[in-house]
């Protein structure tokens, strides 16, 4: 199976005070983050160990019938299937150890199927289907996957290094932030043709509200105002593509004002066409990156799409795709809203890249007039969360994320959250 789809396509000075108050509202937030991920975990934790005390011989049956996977009901088999993709680039590093991968993995698939039709409550009408695409090398930590119920998708990357006619791309990508050219994995995602549309995510990432104002926005040939007006985009004159391809975030909490946004790699919903994988590939073996100093001048053709982390990978590639390769066949969607990780969008202190004395103190990162800020939104309002800006969870030190703790890991034992229920009330004590 894996080589047959392989083949379809290789934002004000602040004082004192208020900046204190500032990091403690964010300490709040990481705390109600983390807080909202451990009991997942347990409500996840009981059900796939049900599953598992069954035998291999019922879990097929059983995971049909479970939260993990409910019947398909009627109005489900009719419903329009989203496929949701994660990639699977390695095993056994502190991105992905195996007990992180199968956590996640579990509470991913719980949280897109409450968000789904599969839910009377929900009230979406999309149904899903899980996929993982895996590194040839990464199945050996990947297999289980199947048990909770991802299909696997195993391939190699869709370009070789010595390919890549560009000397410096060529003899530095594997140093890419975070798996070098093997990270081209993702692009597989364009060739699930099976589906209307492709949710290719992080393997950290949790469903908060169904996406479908989005979905359907995006399936409509000629959508009306109100369709458009009902997607929270980044900026109120967002562009309005006559036909929409693909809808994504950037990482503007890595930037100052004024300065090109990667693409945030751990969030992206598209339409499936492999003709994307191969225009993706063809401007990597062209190898037109620029290593410099002048943030805006380097990068991607040489357009300012370097100083980014990711930029010679997935992130700095796709702004410069869907900016400059496929120009208006995207929307970019609001980061307090979708993709959401309580990143701080104001350049102030103690955030990323923040550097005293500029000029853009106090701005928008993304260089708009006004901004929302991420840290102190309604979760309420969130459609998905990113577990990411306290490293992954299973490697979360329990506090809010700061500098002082930056490379510490207070508490081992909290990667294994799954298995260890004491490890559960330490994880919410932590931040309490």
């Amino acid at each position: 199976m894996g080589d047959s789809f392989q083949s379809r396509g290789k934002g004000i000075q602040l004082s004192q005070k208020s900046k204190r108050r500032t990091h403690s509202q964010k300490g709040r937030l990481n705390f109600f983050l983390v807080a909202i991920f451990a009991v997942v975990v347990f409500v996840a934790w009981f059900n796939y160990r049900t599953i598992a005390g069954l035998g291999a011989n019922q879990i097929e049956t059983t995971k049909s019938s479970s939260f993990i996977a409910a019947p398909e009901s009627s109005s489900s088999i009719a419903a329009p299937k989203i496929a949701y993709a994660i990639s699977v680039v390695k095993c056994g590093d502190a991105q992905t150890t195996s007990s992180g991968l199968m956590d996640a993995a579990i509470i991913l698939r719980h949280s897109v199927h409450q968000t789904s039709i599969r839910n009377p409550g929900s009230s979406s009408k999309y149904d899903y289907q899980m996929y993982a695409i895996v590194h040839r090398d990464a199945l050996k930590c990947s297999r289980d996957l199947e048990t909770v119920g991802f299909k696997l998708e195993v391939v190699d990357p869709p370009i070789n290094p010595k390919d890549i006619r560009g000397d410096f791309l060529r003899t530095h990508i594997h140093k890419a932030w975070c798996c070098g050219s093997d990270e081209f994995i993702k692009l597989y995602a364009y060739g699930l043709t099976k589906h209307p549309l492709v949710v290719h995510l992080d393997i950290d990432f949790m469903m908060m509200n169904p996406m479908d104002k989005l979905f359907d926005l995006m399936l409509t040939e000629t959508p009306t105002d109100d369709m458009w007006n009902g997607v929270e985009m980044q900026f109120k004159d967002g562009k309005r593509p006559a036909r929409l391809e693909a809808a994504i975030t950037r990482d503007y909490q890595d930037i100052a004002p004024g300065y090109k946004a990667a693409f945030q790699a751990g969030f992206i919903v598209l339409r499936p066409d492999p003709s994307v994988i191969k225009r993706y590939t063809d401007v990597v073996l062209e190898g037109n990156f620029v290593r410099g100093n002048d943030c805006s001048k380097n990068g991607w053709g040489g357009l300012g799409y370097g100083c980014l982390t990711g930029d010679m990978a997935m992130q700095g590639l796709g702004a410069y795709y869907y900016d400059e390769v496929a120009p208006n066949t995207s929307i970019e969607l609001n980061m307090c809203r979708y993709n959401f990780m309580a990143g701080d969008n104001l350049y102030r202190p103690g955030g990323k890249s923040y550097m005293p004395g500029r000029k853009q103190y106090g701005k928008c990162r993304d260089n708009s007039d006004s901004c929302e800020d991420c840290t102190q939104t309604d979760l309420d309002l969130v459609y998905n969360v990113h577990l990411t800006n306290c490293r992954k969870p299973w490697n979360c030190p329990g506090k809010a994320f700061n500098r002082a703790v930056k490379n510490k890991d207070l508490n081992p034992g909290l990667r294994h959250l799954v298995q260890d229920l004491k490890g559960q009330s330490k994880y919410i004590e932590l931040n309490m």
